[in-house]
């Protein structure tokens, strides 16, 4: 079985104009605006193929930042208790 292809984006709506233009409709404008909505379904298109990439749930600095606050916690700690503490710290 093979599988159904992705609807064009749009299609109903061009389906209508299509069946509106083979009866021998015409107005004037008309053109650039069919160009204007292929224009856009090409980019829409190549937007919806491009893989989706989620954002980061943390920070990206996070992991600098704990580190950060981990050497200190260790240096405060081998020094002596509360003197090299930071505020942070003392405030919990």
């Amino acid at each position: 079985m093979q599988p159904r292809p992705r609807p064009r984006l749009g299609e109903p709506q061009a389906d209508g104009l299509n069946d509106a233009l083979a009866d021998g409709f015409t107005a004037p404008g008309l053109q650039p605006q069919l160009d204007e909505l292929e224009a856009r379904e090409g980019v829409l298109q190549r937007r919806m193929d491009e893989p989706f990439q989620p954002l980061p749930r943390l920070h990206p600095n996070l992991a600098a930042l704990y580190r950060t606050k981990v050497a200190e916690l260790h240096l405060a700690l081998a020094g002596g208790w509360a003197p090299h503490l930071p505020d942070w710290f003392l405030l919990a």
